[in-house]
Parts: structure tokens; C-alpha cells; sequence
């Protein structure tokens, strides 16, 4: 049985780890990602009194409706309901406001360019001033006065997110969607688009980074709003993103083979790591459309690694839908897949047996050469050993600033680095992971996690 202990992510910390996860989702052709409408996802309307939509994208190729996000009438019409914004062939943007019947265009909105990424934000203003304002790269690009009807809180939008339908066209990237319920300013806008959010900000609905996925399912980032699932089309792929990097708690472990996927940590099992190819609950799913979707039988190959008390083992994490209510097949006796002995702290890379004689893969992970004590000096400094019972040492040619922080982003060490090499001691400490930031004179920043034994 599986015994969960969650920890607190480290999205608090106000800087980019390098050592941390970036993805974005990549949609090509007709190809969709929506958090309201299809698959039974929550129904949801944007607030008609005043709502904020802001995303990066990248154009990887010219396409007639490209980096398209909309909310749109009922089915694939196209027909705003309330905004529609997209890139056409040529690389003009076109944005919409309407009432699902209705339309008006917004003028003067700029190009875009194939081969960069962009952040665009649209901040709508339905009371008596009727306003849209448009933001490229945290800059005002547009500032619009409108006159149609956008509705009222109560209007049920039917599909909402990135594409729409059959007559989508699209070849680009899209990373960090945020939808507020509210009016965002133009200092809110040009100070956060590029930085990590808490993830519990006031009138923050949804938030997708599209981090932790191997698959179609993908879980809304707002604290106590996980449960509000986006899907996206099932030959939808993930690439390096932009913006906001997501720390990890441990590195991700690489399977290749017959159960290829990146198994992403997620929370901690019988007191172990626990990692899964994609960061959901199927209990969270209320629909039995969607939790059937979420499984191999939709080409959605769902898989997790963890201690089981006396084993690490591979197993499917495929949502079943029972009766009533959606599960996870871990939560009963899962199929044994794959087995390791090795009684390591971390999964381990080497020692895996599988359960059928015709399977194979290979396991990589950051941390596997931690477990072995290997030092590392691709920064320009090298640290070692690693794991430690407390003293670590550290050798650099030039002068350092070292700091240590735990996993709640508390700074426990503050130490000067102006020998060849030098120590550092945290045996007082519990044990655990811990954080170091190493800066030089420049100012460039790098992060290394260190293991406490």
C-alpha cells in the first residue's frame, strides 16, 4: 500500500533554477489543448466583468491561424465568446471580442515573427469603460475601446484554451497560460510575465505550465484548484519552454524502451521518492469521458515509480473508471512491471528487472551519479563528495558566494569562497536535500541540490 507524505515545492524561491524543469506544449495542425469544454473538463467562463489571458508562445513555422487562443461558441465556429486571438500566415495578429453570435475586431495589433518566443497578455475592462489592452513582451501594444456585448458571468463557454477545431491550422509552442478573473495592471503585467508565480495568487483561475507531463492530461497549477484538469490532443508533444523554471525536489528519471516516458518526482511514498510520468489524481476527475481518456487504451501511457517497502517497482498509472468515481489502478494491487532491490534513497538507474522476459529499457537520472559520490564541475567550480553526512568541499579558480537553503526556501548558510578550496558544514542540519546557490563576481548564478545523509 502507498503511503503519501507531500512536500512543498520550492516555487516561493524568487530565482531560475538551472537544474530545474521548462517545458511547453507543442501544437501542430489541428491539433488542441482546452481546460473547459471537451473530454468532460470543468465547465468554466471568464469573469465578464473584467478578465486577464496571458501566454508565451513560439512560432515554428508559418500557419494560417497560428498561436490561436480562444473561448469560443459552441462547437468549432470561431465565434468569440468573449476573445479570439490568432497569427495568420503572414505573421499579422488578429484579435476578437464577441458574444458567440457577434464580433468585433481590434485594430491595430502587431506581427509576429517565426523562430521567437513571445509573451502576449490581453486585459479586458466590460463595465461602462469597454476596454482591451494588448501586452507583447510585458510592453502596451494596444489600447481599445469597444462597443459589442460580451454577456454576463453566467454565460457557459464551451470550448476554451489553445486551437479550436478541424480548420486550425497551427505550428508553435505554448507555454505558461494564466487566466485571471481580474483586471491586470500594466506594472502587474511588465513585472511578472517572465517570473514564477506562488501559484495562490488572489484571482488567479488557472494556471498551466505544462510541466510534469509525458501525456495528453495536464493539471491546473492553482493551489486547491489541481482537480481542474486540461486535455490536449493526444499527438501533442513537449519541448523546452520559456519563462519561469520549475525547481526540482530530485532530477526526473529517464526510461527508455518498452516504458519510455520522463518519470517527473512528484511527492514522496513509504517514506521515498515517488515519481510519475504525469503529475495528476485521477480521483480529481469527475467525468467518466475524461478518466477513460486518461489511460494507455487512448494512447495515453501513464507510468510510476516507487518504493513499495520492500522493492522499488515500475507500475501503470492508467485512471479506471468504477462505478461512480475515477481511480488510479495503483491504488489496488498494480501489475508489476519492472523491480529493483537495491534499497537506495533515490530511485536508482541500474538493477531493474523486468517483469516480462520480451521487455527492456535503460533508466538515467541527474541523481544517479549523486548516489555513486561523484563530484561534477560543469559550472566551473567542482563540489564533492555528494551525498555527504555534512561537510561538503568546493574548488573553483576564482572567488564564490555560497548559499544554502532548505526546501522551504529558508537561507541556512551565507558563506565567502575566496581560497581554491573551501568547506562548507551543515552536519547540524537534518537530513535531507538542500540547495546551493553559487555566485561569482559577475553575478552569474548557478544552483546545485546537495544531499544530507
Amino acid at each position: 500500500m502507498k503511503q503519501k507524505y507531500f512536500l512543498t515545492f520550492l516555487l516561493s524561491f524568487g530565482f531560475i533554477l538551472i537544474f530545474g524543469q521548462n517545458n511547453a506544449i507543442n501544437l501542430t495542425g489541428n491539433n488542441g489543448f482546452f481546460f473547459s469544454g471537451p473530454n468532460g473538463t470543468t465547465n468554466y467562463a471568464l469573469n465578464a466583468t473584467n478578465f486577464t489571458v496571458e501566454y508565451d508562445f513560439y512560432l515554428n513555422a508559418p500557419a494560417n491561424q497560428n498561436a490561436r487562443f480562444s473561448s469560443a461558441a459552441a462547437g468549432y465556429s470561431f465565434v468569440p465568446k468573449p476573445i479570439d486571438f490568432y497569427i495568420d500566415g503572414a505573421g499579422n495578429s488578429i484579435l476578437r471580442l464577441g458574444d458567440g453570435t457577434n464580433t468585433e475586431t481590434i485594430s491595430g495589433t502587431p506581427s509576429f515573427s517565426v523562430g521567437q518566443w513571445y509573451h502576449v497578455a490581453f486585459a479586458v475592462n466590460n463595465t461602462a469603460t469597454k476596454n482591451i489592452k494588448m501586452y507583447v513582451n510585458g510592453v502596451p501594444v494596444v489600447d481599445y475601446n469597444f462597443t459589442i456585448l460580451l454577456g454576463t458571468n453566467t454565460t457557459s463557454y464551451d470550448y476554451i484554451g489553445f486551437g479550436s477545431g478541424s480548420s486550425t491550422n497551427m505550428d508553435c509552442k505554448f507555454d505558461n497560460l494564466r487566466i485571471w478573473s481580474s483586471l491586470r495592471t500594466d506594472i502587474e503585467i511588465a513585472t511578472n510575465y517572465n517570473s514564477c508565480l506562488n501559484n495562490n495568487e488572489p484571482n488567479l483561475d488557472y494556471y498551466f505550465n505544462f510541466e510534469r507531463s509525458n501525456n495528453a492530461i495536464i493539471k491546473n497549477q492553482v493551489i486547491n484548484q489541481s482537480c481542474k484538469i486540461a486535455v490536449a490532443s493526444s499527438s501533442a508533444t513537449y519541448s523546452t519552454g520559456i519563462g519561469c523554471t520549475v525547481p526540482y525536489v530530485h532530477a526526473p528519471i529517464t526510461v527508455t524502451g518498452d516504458y519510455a516516458g520522463i518519470y517527473y518526482y512528484v511527492d514522496d511514498v513509504n517514506g521515498k521518492p515517488h515519481y510519475k510520468t504525469d503529475d495528476f489524481d485521477c480521483n480529481c476527475i469527475l467525468a467518466e469521458s475524461l478518466c477513460d481518456f486518461a489511460n494507455s487504451n487512448n494512447n495515453n501511457a501513464i507510468y510510476e515509480i516507487y518504493w513499495d517497502n520492500t522493492q522499488w517497482v515500475l507500475v501503470p498509472g492508467d485512471c479506471v473508471w468504477l462505478f461512480t468515481s475515477c481511480a488510479n489502478t495503483t491504488d489496488f494491487e498494480p501489475s508489476l512491471l519492472a523491480t529493483n532491490a537495491n534499497d537506495t534513497p533515490l530511485a536508482p538507474c541500474t538493477g531493474w528487472v523486468f517483469d516480462s522476459a520480451t521487455a527492456s529499457g535503460t533508466f538515467t537520472s541527474d541523481d544517479c551519479p549523486a548516489l555513486s559520490n561523484m563530484s561534477f564541475n560543469s559550472e566551473g567550480f567542482t563540489l564533492y563528495p555528494n551525498p555527504s553526512k555534512g561537510i561538503f568541499f568546493i574548488s573553483s579558480t576564482e572567488a564564490l558566494n555560497l548559499e544554502i537553503f532548505d526546501l522551504l526556501g529558508n537561507k541556512i548558510l551565507d558563506q565567502k569562497m575566496d581560497t581554491p578550496t573551501t568547506s562548507f558544514d551543515v552536519s547540524k542540519n537534518a537530513k535531507g536535500v538542500y540547495i546551493l546557490k553559487v555566485t561569482d563576481k559577475k553575478r552569474n548564478t548557478n544552483f546545485r541540490r546537495i544531499i544530507k545523509e
